[in-house]
């Protein structure tokens, strides 16, 4: 049977159907006795012959599916993207915020502090030129906490802060002590600022550092999805004369890798859904498509007897959204929603339209639900076992939990936790875990996440045990 297209598009043959047609021809061509098995020289030919025109078959396959975007992959995916003026997007740098102690004053300029992720060669570098505040570091002599809330903080020099700015304290001999803190009862060599309660710390501790809170902005030096969890740009490679430490208190926003067939695929469809405003499906890929925007849900009250979420009545659409600033979420909805419709929501933004009318126009925001994760591991270190643990182990842990992304009204489970641990850290020979929206977390069961909230897992929030 030749190549051939029917209603399901182009037909091919598999190997076995190739063989046994091409056995056919012999027969009818020599006689149903001829040796054609598969030992015989008739057999061994018509195998290979069968072999190489499967081969074929399966090449024509191939360029046929490239023709549709859906089928496409590789060079041949961006080739059809081309046609609707798209292309496949571009791996992007990830950034950071570190705070630096170093000399009061210091000119950090762009590019001359290079930090690498602790433990691993990925390397951050400054944006922009930044200049250190004028208390580069102070030692600390010693801590009074009253037990409550209220921590002093006494210094061995002179300091200019004044009530209200923003110190940072680190290396405390009680790392309770530690962090980035509003003071106030300022004098020249003492302030005070608050811990939260039951923090459990001594009344006294001393050998810390105070300083200002420099905040310095780096990009990755390489683009793609580098991950630096909190407390890891702490290695300061570069020959900055004057920098004493860096380290980030929130993770680092991940860049991204260059867009797969698959990803590049649901892109382009939800790019295409645009087109057809009006409808759910274009409302919610003209939110996705808002800068900024990670999740978006639509709910809508069409009859009455059921109102949205947040009791919107009949004839209203009640979209919730993750991400984007207000006025551009609340523009990609007026831009969306039919004419005659009302959107609602907890969040109203006036806009003016295209008629230069005022207009009101709502939408609600996603609440996050906050994860807390305790896992507990034996790991193994004998390579004749197994996969060895990595050094980096305890923080790959972190940095897998933290990439759940959790649809709206996604449960949390103790599977989808314990999935994203095995397969990125190798080496863990048992694993338990607890996770919860309390710290510290005792739970084991699923948590339920209602339809208008998203699980969020910061790796800060994840603790090894």
């Amino acid at each position: 049977m030749p190549i051939q297209f029917d209603e399901n598009g182009l037909k091919t043959q598999s190997l076995s159907e190739i063989l046994n047609e091409r056995k056919e021809l012999y027969k009818a061509s020599f006689s149903d006795s001829f040796n054609l098995k598969d030992t015989s020289p008739a057999g061994k030919t018509i195998a290979i012959n069968s072999e190489r025109e499967a081969l074929i078959q399966e090449a024509i396959q191939g360029v046929y599916l490239s023709n549709y975007r859906l089928t496409a992959k590789g060079v041949s995916l961006d080739y059809n993207l081309e046609i609707t003026g798209d292309t496949r997007e571009e791996p992007t740098k990830g950034t950071a915020e570190v705070n630096l102690r170093g000399d009061p004053s210091l000119v950090i300029s762009a590019g001359s502090l290079v930090v690498n992720v602790a433990g691993t060669p990925n390397s951050f570098i400054s944006k922009e030129e930044t200049t250190l505040g004028p208390n580069g570091w102070r030692n600390v002599t010693g801590f009074l906490f009253d037990g409550v809330t209220t921590v002093t903080a006494n210094t061995a020099t002179a300091h200019t802060w004044s009530n209200g700015d923003t110190v940072v304290i680190s290396e405390a001999v009680q790392p309770g002590f530690d962090g980035t803190y509003l003071i106030f009862n300022v004098t020249p060599t003492a302030f005070d600022y608050t811990v939260p309660p039951g923090s459990g710390l001594p009344p006294f501790g001393d050998a810390a550092f105070a300083s200002d809170e420099n905040l310095v902005s780096l990009i990755a030096e390489d683009a793609g999805n580098i991950a630096a969890p909190a407390g890891s740009l702490t290695d300061v490679i570069s020959p900055t004369v004057g920098v004493e430490s860096s380290n980030n208190q929130d993770d680092a926003d991940a860049g991204s890798d260059i867009e797969t067939d698959a990803e590049a695929r649901k892109r382009t469809t939800e790019s295409l859904n645009i087109g057809g405003g009006g409808y759910r499906e274009a409302i919610i890929a003209i939110l996705l498509d808002t800068a900024g925007v990670t999740s978006a849900t639509l709910f809508e009250n069409n009859d009455g007897l059921i109102p949205t979420p947040s009791g919107g009545g009949i004839g209203t659409v009640e979209c919730f959204v993750v991400g984007g600033t207000d006025n551009d979420v609340a523009t990609s909805v007026l831009n969306s929603v039919s004419a005659g419709v009302q959107s609602f929501g907890n969040i109203t933004v006036p806009l003016i339209d295209s008629q230069n009318q005022p207009v009101s126009v709502s939408f609600s925001r996603l609440s996050s639900v906050k994860i807390y994760v305790e896992v507990t591991r034996t790991i193994n270190n004998d390579e004749a076992q197994g996969p060895v643990y990595p050094i980096t182990g305890d923080d790959d842990i972190k940095t897998a939990l933290a990439a759940i992304e959790f649809n709206p009204g996604q449960d949390v489970w103790e599977t989808t936790l314990r999935e994203a641990i095995t397969s990125s850290v190798p080496g863990i020979v048992t694993l338990s875990i607890k996770f919860d929206t309390i710290t510290p977390p005792v739970n084991t069961s699923p948590i339920a996440i209602n339809q208008i909230s998203a699980a969020d897992i910061d790796s800060s929030d994840v603790t090894i045990a």
